[in-house]
């Protein structure tokens, strides 16, 4: 019988995420509107260091106000702007 840390483990490896190059994620999460670039980086690490370092999302983002608010009312971000 296989520990859960073992289990982990195994699954990690099999897990096809990693493998794939950052400049391919960021490829297709340029396809993403601005909310799911939110979302997607709480999914991982990957994900999270991938979207916040290629500028390229941010610099062409025009933020509507209304979906701002929302989604910071929504979100774990407020805590960050107070």
């Amino acid at each position: 019988m296989s520990t859960t840390r073992e289990r982990y483990l195994e699954w990690k490896n099999r897990c096809l995420l990693p493998q794939l190059p950052v400049e391919l994620w960021a490829h297709i999460f340029s396809y993403l509107q601005i909310n799911d670039l939110f979302s997607i980086r709480l999914v991982s690490r990957l994900f999270y260091s991938c979207i916040n370092q290629h500028t390229s999302f941010w610099s062409s983002v025009i933020f509507n106000i209304d979906e701002c608010s929302n989604y910071l009312v929504t979100s774990d971000l407020i805590r960050h702007l107070r």
